[in-house]
């Protein structure tokens, strides 16, 4: 099958943006090159600015987006009610351990400092940051500290239970795993993307995970160990 031209995905890329009910910024710019697409223009929020690259990623063709929007909001709010209600997001956000992130806002940019367990709340809180209404950017300085020293080997064996129990990933025992000093390194083969990325999840949202290296390859038959 041909590849898709850039004009088909750029018509592809409007109408999907033009329909999406949460995009309220409509006269967004597309533009592509060779599957990369360009989305330029003024959105009212960073969640609506998400939105827009997300749903602009799913449509078939484009191969990467890049990021020029602005985000120009209908009314600015006050960086203290931001503060407020930024803090109230995690103190209900189970996935997060409030009392240990600090949150500053100065003319609308968030910045989060402090520290997480794991990597997955480092995320939950930005998302919080992203998701709360005057964001116009988020600046993350949260480091990820475990709460204990973790037995790599007592680690290793977690990944590779996520990993297992995984309905995304096809062939589990495809995977290496390897753990030292919080660092995860997977290896072998899986059979898409999407299976890749899956892995890489479940690897961060293990306890003690400080970093991750997905060295898995895309392709059928067994990896190499």
């Amino acid at each position: 099958m041909a590849p898709r031209s850039d004009g088909e995905i750029v018509r592809d890329v409007q109408d999907i943006l033009t329909w999406d009910s949460r995009i309220l910024g409509k006269n967004l710019i597309v533009e592509a090159a060779n599957g990369v697409v360009s989305l330029s223009g003024q959105v009212n929020s960073p969640t609506e600015k998400i939105i827009a690259v997300d749903v602009a990623r799913k449509v078939k063709g484009v191969k990467d987006i890049v990021d020029r929007m602005q985000v120009s909001p209908s009314e600015l709010r006050p960086d203290r009610a931001i503060a407020a209600d930024l803090v109230n997001e995690l103190l209900w956000d189970p996935r997060v351990e409030y009392q240990d992130v600090v949150v500053k806002v100065a003319s609308g940019v968030a910045t989060l400092l402090g520290t997480a367990t794991t990597t997955a709340e480092k995320r939950a809180a930005v998302e919080d940051a992203w998701a709360t209404p005057g964001v116009l950017d988020v600046v993350d300085k949260i480091v990820v500290m475990p709460a204990q020293a973790r037995a790599d080997a007592g680690v290793k064996a977690e990944v590779a239970a996520a990993i297992a129990r995984d309905d995304r990933i096809t062939e589990p025992t495809l995977i290496w795993i390897k753990c030292r000093a919080g660092t995860v390194y997977l290896r072998g083969g899986v059979l898409s993307p999407t299976e890749r990325q899956a892995a890489e999840k479940d690897a961060w949202a293990v306890g003690g995970v400080a970093h991750v290296r997905n060295e898995l390859a895309i392709a059928q038959g067994v990896g190499n160990r």
